[in-house]
């Protein structure tokens, strides 16, 4: 879902989605800017440069797995992302958890999301593809394995990006 909501924030031309894994992070011992900075896509960009571009609005945060973190890590990434915050007010900041760790100590507006309903699987196939769209969800049902994948936005949207020519998945 949170690369979803990074491909809307390109499409709509009006930010600069930057996806962090916390479960990675949490590893690293770097802070959370010194975990995007180093990345290869970032090199020769300073931290500096950084904060100069989230001062304006657009630079959005996506931490991917709050509840991937823990202990020690979970008390660090609480300190940086709310002094991130407090200094770069116009940074936007998305945070994903699973139900385990709903304790997610930054506020702001929270969003739950459920499983697809048939109907909405339909819908979202037909919107995307057509006839085709409604045929290849009509399998994914068919498709132990897959079934229950196509209840998932993401995994339903990425079943229905396949090119034509590509073998359905049976897993």
């Amino acid at each position: 879902t949170l690369f979803q909501i990074a491909e809307g924030v390109l499409a709509s031309g009006n930010g600069t989605p930057l996806v962090v894994p916390l479960g990675d992070w949490a590893t690293e011992g770097a802070t959370v800017l010194d975990s995007i900075l180093k990345r290869p896509a970032f090199r020769g960009i300073s931290e500096d440069d950084f904060r100069k571009a989230a001062t304006q609005p657009g630079v959005v945060l996506l931490l991917d797995g709050w509840n991937e973190v823990e202990g020690q890590a979970r008390a660090r990434a609480r300190v940086q992302v709310a002094a991130l915050k407090a200094e770069l007010p116009e940074l936007g900041l998305v945070v994903s958890t699973r139900r385990q760790a709903l304790d997610v100590p930054f506020g702001g507006t929270r969003v739950e999301l459920l499983p697809l309903s048939d109907k909405q699987q339909m819908q979202i196939a037909v919107a995307m593809r057509g006839d085709a769209g409604a045929k290849i969800v009509d399998q994914a049902w068919r498709t132990a394995g897959v079934r229950e994948l196509v209840t998932i936005p993401l995994y339903l949207t990425a079943l229905l990006s396949l090119p034509e020519s590509a073998p359905f998945p049976t897993t």
